[in-house]
């Protein structure tokens, strides 16, 4: 009698060991718990090289070894079509140069977010409305670093911490915050570029 196999395949997964299982990619569920064992310990690729690497694979490629290895079973994929495995060395990693990235890192985007903050502040002319309102208010114009400088520039470092929500421990929110969001679609573009240029250049595994 045929049995059912249900795989649910990753996007992308990140391994370190050369010798990759199917579980280690995909989620596997059988009612036989010897075949689905079985199943989950066959090896999806034997990595060679040494070099890091992304190799892009066809859920063909898990169907034919499961068929060829455990006979008559139907394999139902309930995840990913295309898939990416990732092959990383485990390398030591040095914290005073990961500390340097990070501090590099985040000079550039504060300088960057200082200066397209300067540029809407100036293509708006928020200067000119201050001095609008103090003309309105008071009946003269205000001198520079007024309440009104010194509460706008509070106002936008304390807007842009509450509407990332990332960084405290204790977030306001348990949903994930816009910079996770971005994160998350990055890597899924990121992922399927892969997938797409392999199957252009014909490197998509799928036997």
């Amino acid at each position: 009698m045929e049995k059912n196999v249900y795989i649910k395949l990753q996007q992308k997964t990140t391994v370190f060991n050369k010798k990759v299982h199917l579980k280690e990619v995909a989620d596997v569920v059988c009612n036989d718990d010897k075949l689905e064992d079985r199943i989950k310990n066959i090896t999806l690729i034997d990595i060679k090289k040494d070099k890091e690497h992304c190799y892009s694979f066809s859920v063909t490629s898990v169907i034919n070894k499961i068929q060829q290895l455990c006979g008559d079973v139907n394999v139902i994929n309930l995840g990913e079509t295309d898939f990416i495995v990732d092959y990383l060395t485990k390398t030591e990693v040095n914290r005073f140069v990961e500390f340097l990235k990070v501090a590099f890192i985040s000079l550039v985007v504060f300088l960057g977010s200082a200066f397209t903050i300067m540029t809407f502040n100036t293509d708006v002319s928020v200067g000119e409305q201050f001095e609008i309102i103090y003309a309105l208010l008071l009946g003269h114009t205000g001198e520079s670093m007024n309440i009104l400088e010194i509460t706008y520039s509070i106002g936008i470092g304390a807007g842009m911490i509450i509407f990332f929500n990332h960084y405290s421990r204790k977030k306001t929110e348990d949903d994930p915050t816009p910079v996770q969001i971005e994160m998350c679609s990055y890597e899924k573009d990121i992922c399927g570029a892969i997938v797409n240029q392999a199957n252009k250049n014909g490197k998509l595994i799928e036997d």
